[in-house]
């Protein structure tokens, strides 16, 4: 019992130590961070929304970064096992277009995707051609990786294991986001 008394006191001493020095890295002022580059466009999470963001600016020539909390695109639609992709017609018609449909089309391509009920006049839930008028359902890994090639072939820059921390402000204007990642907080 006293190796074990005395060895749980040096583990919770180094723990304290850990501790103390992340304390210290977090509340420095934020002017003493690490800057880890510099962007034209930041998006703030890597969800469909974030994802699509991301792939449309990088292709309109800005130089942009995803930061992301988890480990993989996909947001709440993968990490929150809701892979439902919704908005993308109204019933009657398509209403959406560009990156989402793209992402739909990928992850049809890749046996990853159906519609969540047969559109009028289709036999069974698959997507091929058919214009997106209701719901698809996608699996959650498909989605994963779908994202993650259109990112990559976009030249997205992708920040992963990131926590947005908050802002600065310069004259009403974001000039820099502060993040934690996992090598330390930076801008």
């Amino acid at each position: 019992w006293h190796t074990l008394g005395v060895d749980l006191i040096g583990r919770l001493s180094e723990e304290k130590q850990v501790m103390a020095q992340f304390t210290q890295a977090i509340f420095q002022s934020a002017s003493s961070w690490p800057v880890i580059g510099d962007y034209d466009v930041v998006v703030c999470g890597a969800g469909p929304g974030g994802s699509g963001a991301a792939v449309a600016a990088a292709r309109l020539g800005a130089r942009t970064l995803v930061v992301e909390k988890q480990g993989a695109p996909g947001g709440v639609a993968t990490f929150g096992n809701c892979p439902h992709l919704m908005g993308l017609g109204d019933g009657a018609r398509q209403i959406s277009g560009g990156v989402a449909d793209e992402l739909v089309r990928r992850l049809d391509r890749l046996g990853q995707a159906r519609f969540r009920q047969p559109p009028p006049g289709a036999s069974d839930a698959l997507i091929g051609d058919l214009p997106l008028l209701g719901s698809v359902i996608a699996s959650i890994h498909g989605l994963q990786l779908a994202a993650l090639q259109l990112l990559r072939e976009a030249g997205v820059e992708r920040l992963f294991y990131a926590t947005l921390l908050g802002a600065v402000v310069q004259d009403k204007r974001i000039s820099a986001i502060a993040v934690d990642r996992l090598e330390g907080p930076g801008l």
